[in-house]
């Protein structure tokens, strides 16, 4: 009959050799080890298998619970890939149990535990696989082993319909383009002013500062493909001229052949990216696993996919959990649906490791620690990790603008009415004060000329 783990750890001759070999050490007569486990994608999943498909306690995987016999199960995934290179290098077997209430483990007021960190506290189970955060309360009743993986959190939100964005008139040219083009008009129009400054009697019959903005408003007409009205042109006069009708022609030319087809952009809003942001939106609900290592009171995993494709769809709630746990579900609902719908924010906090837990002050955890530092180091529970939610990589990159082939509506164009709507009150309000400051400028002539009459 195979020992238990507490049994083979008894022996004084297993002891020496574990402490003083803990690099080629292997249980000579083997043990059994209990694990406490929970499922956890893609960390670890559970998979119920047929009676006569168990092995049980057999290393490869297949285990009972010590709370219902009946429930038979294995596990997958990178931990359970973990614990089986594990057994076959120390040689031991492995039970796998669930704690009944499927929670990680959280100190209640009576200073107990509950979860997989109780088990092992209360040394119903001999190693947990976790993969568990560190925390104070738990390192005070637990060992942890060494990090296999270091993960933080993200907040997971649907995307924004696509929304048109009714000043996309300006996009075909960036804001320092505009910059640009407004200092080279006025950059024109101060060397025409000076070049042409007292000619006004005898060529324009107009006073300095109405010659001055008329020169303003016929470069702005050759900047918007109108006729220009300017008789006799010295030769640099031309030269300045030429230059701005040139390098208004390109900018106008470009601006319109990138006009139409960024019409056709629609824009995916993504607002939330920081925990500022959403704690700025008051009306946002969060949704957080209970009783993990952030709340300290983590309930069952698998009502998160159901949470996100119902509550976080409807655009009122956000989740916030690890990094790779965000990935897995993103990728989830895009095999389901083809579409992404989901993104995560910009912001990573509360980074942990994420570590196995065994008994307090069990001598296994130095044999543990060699071992998984050797997977660490090759990469290998990266690679089991990341091959798991690799199709999170297609809405990873997935853009923010898209575009759609339909006809222009109002929507699209009502900014360029806004536009030209202000422009009309505008010319309608300088129109009104010509005519007032006209009136009262020519009431003393009237005025004058009937006296004399």
């Amino acid at each position: 009959m195979v020992p238990t783990l507490k049994e083979a750890l008894q022996d004084p001759e297993v002891l020496h050799d574990l402490i003083h070999n803990p690099k080629t050490f292997r249980f000579k007569d083997g043990a059994s080890v209990v694990a406490a486990v929970i499922s956890w994608p893609p960390h670890i999943a559970l998979v119920e298998v047929d009676e006569d498909s168990l092995e049980g306690g057999a290393v490869g995987g297949a285990g009972r619970t010590k709370e219902n016999h009946n429930n038979e199960f294995s596990i997958v995934g990178p931990m359970a890939n973990v614990l089986d290179i594990l057994a076959n290098n120390l040689n031991f077997t492995y039970i796998l149990t669930q704690p009944a209430d499927r929670l990680w483990g959280t100190k209640l007021s009576n200073d107990s535990w509950t979860g997989m960190v109780g088990l092992v506290s209360r040394q119903e189970a001999d190693i947990a696989l976790g993969p568990f955060a560190q925390t104070e309360t738990r390192m005070k009743v637990v060992d942890f082993t060494e990090s296999l993986f270091l993960d933080d959190r993200s907040i997971l939100v649907k995307k924004g319909e696509p929304e048109i964005d009714p000043w996309s008139f300006l996009l075909p040219l960036s804001s320092l383009v505009w910059v640009a083009l407004l200092g080279s008009l006025l950059a024109v129009w101060a060397l025409m002013v000076l070049m042409t400054h007292g000619l006004r009697d005898k060529r324009y019959h107009i006073s300095s500062n109405m010659m001055a903005w008329e020169i303003l408003f016929c470069h702005f007409r050759m900047l918007l493909h109108q006729d220009m009205r300017w008789p006799d042109l010295r030769g640099r006069q031309r030269l300045v001229v030429g230059g701005w009708v040139m390098a208004g022609m390109v900018v106008t030319w470009s601006y319109s052949s990138n006009l139409m087809s960024l019409l056709a952009v629609r824009h995916v809003p993504q607002p939330l990216h920081t925990i500022r942001q959403l704690l700025d939106q008051s009306s946002t609900i969060v949704i957080m696993e209970p009783n993990t290592a952030v709340t300290d009171t983590l309930a069952h995993a698998t009502t998160y996919p159901h949470a996100l494709d119902t509550l976080v769809r409807r655009g009122d709630h956000v989740l916030i959990t690890t990094s790779v746990q965000a990935d897995l579900l993103i990728s989830h609902l895009y095999l389901n649906t083809g579409r992404c719908d989901f993104y995560k924010g910009k912001q990573r906090f509360m980074s942990s490791s994420h570590c196995m837990i065994v008994q307090k002050g069990s001598p296994i955890v130095s044999l543990i620690n060699r071992r998984l530092r050797a997977l660490v180091e090759f990469g290998l529970y990266e690679h089991w990790l990341f091959s798991t939610v690799r199709h999170s990589r297609i809405c990873r990159f997935a853009p923010s603008k898209i575009t759609v082939r339909t006809s222009l509506a109002f929507s699209n164009l009502w900014g360029m009415f806004v536009l030209l709507g202000a422009g009309l009150q505008l010319a309608t309000l300088v129109f009104c004060l010509e005519v007032v400051v006209g009136r009262r400028k020519s009431s003393p002539r009237t005025h004058t000329l009937s006296s004399k009459l």
